[in-house]
């Protein structure tokens, strides 16, 4: 008798996990200040509907890698303990303190 060993059964990621994730390494790595975007900033930069967007933030948030302020206020990012923000470049550095470019 030959015995077959089948693979196990594979996951497949949602959309908005998978948006999630890219999400969470874009902010591990410190391509942003103390915020993220709003939702249609980061739903056109990644080219995906604003509800998949609102998902990812919602499961970025029950991750603990997101706090809410309220409507229209944008999410703080919350690093987990121990974790020094990044440098990702000048516009993180500009953007995550407070400064901002001007057109000459």
């Amino acid at each position: 008798m030959v015995r077959v060993d089948f693979m196990p059964q594979p996951t497949f990621l949602s959309i908005s996990e998978q948006v999630a994730e890219h999400l969470s390494g874009e902010i591990l790595s410190g391509c942003w200040g103390e915020t993220i975007p709003g939702l249609p900033t980061l739903a056109a930069k990644l080219g995906v509907n604003f509800k998949t967007v609102e998902v990812a933030l919602d499961l970025l948030e029950n991750q603990g890698l997101l706090l809410g302020q309220g409507t229209g206020r944008p999410r703080r990012i919350v690093l987990p303990a121990g974790m020094s923000r990044p440098y990702c470049g000048w516009r993180s550095w500009i953007t995550g303190h407070g400064m901002r470019r001007t057109a000459a």
